[in-house]
């Protein structure tokens, strides 16, 4: 077992979602608060007439083994609860384009783990970015009002010295109860989404 990585702790189900994905070393997940699945495509810039009914995996599979910055940028599109979850397997769009997301009174959750163990989940509403909660620490937080969250953290092992696969756990059982809805295992990996390609 590598330095930084416990087993997943608390939130070890949670962590296998990353993990059974391949994502333990990297995520970015989006969660749009529209139904539409095309319309959150056309915010994320996509080519809408370029559209496939897949599983994860089966996207994935359309991605070359060696990616380099020829290759098309992919999201891949579900429904969950009342809102729509964005994956981008080689990407991370919804973290530098939050505002835009989320015009016109949408909110917008983004969670993004990088190679480098660190975690961020941003919240924008209406074109603003209004939180970033950052594995790093409180005092990393960002946004219009950095400490928005800061009652719903409560006892979440999202911060040093919580080894990196717990705060991973952590951080995607915030989202949870923020959006007040749970992916599952079969989300990941049998249910069918839409996959779109965003022009570069």
């Amino acid at each position: 077992m590598r330095p930084g990585i416990s087993g997943g702790g608390r939130f070890s189900e949670n962590y296998r979602l990353f993990a059974g994905e391949g994502l333990a070393e990297y995520c970015c997940l989006t969660w749009v608060g529209l139904a539409d699945i095309e319309e959150v495509a056309r915010r994320f810039g996509a080519d809408l007439d370029n559209v496939r009914d897949c599983t994860i995996a089966e996207a994935r599979d359309e991605l070359p083994t060696y990616p380099d910055l020829t290759t098309p940028h992919m999201i891949v599109c579900g429904r969950a609860g009342d809102r729509v979850v964005v994956m981008e397997p080689l990407g991370w769009n919804a973290k530098t384009e939050i505002e835009q997301i989320s015009a016109d009174e949408v909110e917008v959750l983004n969670l993004f783990a990088n190679m480098n163990t660190r975690l961020s989940l941003r919240r924008a509403f209406d074109g603003r970015l209004l939180t970033v909660v950052d594995s790093g620490g409180p005092r990393f937080a960002e946004g219009e009002n950095p400490s928005a969250l800061d009652d719903h953290l409560g006892d979440l092992p999202l911060f040093p010295p919580h080894p990196y696969d717990e705060r991973q756990g952590a951080f995607l059982e915030l989202v949870f109860r923020l959006v007040g809805h749970r992916l599952d295992a079969d989300w990941f990996g049998t249910a069918v989404h839409r996959r779109y390609f965003v022009p570069r």
